[in-house]
């Protein structure tokens, strides 16, 4: 159990819709022993499973909830996000709460785990008052950028070529430190997606079916993959097909697995896979610049333009 003690500054945060209604999915494992995920009736694999989709109570999230205490009163915080998360705490108004407890509070919660924040009082013959609001943040702030030796793997299947239509520093709509160093990569809709690096998947978005060019409106209607790598860092994969993602939250995946196929949700112009690698930085998301594998061992930083094939 932790004591609400150390203060430090309050920062926002927006958090993506990832809302969907519930429908169906067929699970399969492959030749390889892998489960693959898919929207239609899978033919000839044996042991197919019926899957009903729903994402309340799908997608993990980060829980905090005030609780009894025998000292005063707490605040639980469970993680189930497979992968730590960065949480700021603001109490909003207090009764009779020490003053020991600052306004605002912040922790990283490991991955999968439970925090129990103690709140004691001011007064121990008096009962403790008090309302709060949180955000948090996936990823340890500590976590630094360690990329494969040999780049990562275009995210898509061998022998394919696509061309970069916005690469780093793009100004078309890629202004922000979450985009600066992301890249989009144009294909048609239903090609289909391989990941880049092998990590844990955290978080997915499935069930979007549509693209605009509002950002505030058309932004969180994008379909996505996030997987965790071993550095901490994250790859986002986003505009997927609706129902096409055939990964789950806590699945491990390998590089060049099929994760799901490319499309045209969220705000977006046209048909294509937006792909960034991300860290967190200062309670905030935020692009790293990385290479793909290139022929010969060599490497390639994605430029606008390029045409861009995976050998993997």
């Amino acid at each position: 159990m932790r004591t609400l003690l150390a203060p430090v500054f309050l920062l926002a945060c927006a958090a993506a819709d990832l809302s969907g209604a519930a429908d169906e999915l067929y699970r399969y494992r492959d030749p390889d022993g892998h489960w693959q995920f898919t929207d239609r009736p899978p033919g000839t694999a044996a042991d197919v499973e019926v899957v009903t989709r729903d994402s309340e109570g799908l997608e993990p999230r980060l829980l905090v909830e005030r609780v009894d205490d025998p000292a005063g009163a707490a605040l639980h915080l469970k993680n189930e996000l497979h992968c730590p998360v960065e949480v700021i705490i603001e109490l909003v108004q207090r009764e009779n709460v020490s003053d020991a407890v600052a306004d605002a509070m912040h922790w990283v919660v490991p991955a999968l785990a439970d925090d129990h924040i103690l709140v004691p009082p001011a007064d121990e013959k008096a009962p403790v008052a008090f309302r709060y609001r949180y955000a948090y943040v996936l990823g340890d702030p500590k976590a630094e950028h360690s990329p494969p030796p040999a780049g990562y793997r275009a995210p898509f299947a061998p022998g394919s070529s696509f061309t970069v239509t916005q690469g780093f520093h793009g100004t078309a709509t890629h202004a922000s430190p979450s985009n600066e160093y992301a890249v989009d990569i144009a294909m048609p809709i239903g090609t289909g997606v391989y990941a880049a690096r092998s990590g844990v998947v955290v978080q997915i978005a499935y069930s979007n079916y549509s693209g605009g060019t509002d950002p505030e409106v058309d932004g969180p209607r994008a379909n996505i993959v996030r997987i965790l790598h071993e550095d901490g860092t994250f790859a986002l994969y986003a505009h997927l097909d609706r129902a096409s993602v055939r990964v789950r939250p806590g699945e491990q995946v390998r590089a060049g697995q099929y994760i799901a196929d490319s499309g045209n949700t969220g705000f977006t112009t046209g048909p294509h896979l937006h792909f960034a690698v991300l860290k967190n930085r200062g309670f905030d998301l935020v692009s790293v610049p990385f290479v793909f594998s290139g022929a010969g061992g060599t490497t390639t930083e994605p430029q606008q333009g390029q045409t861009l094939t995976s050998l993997q």
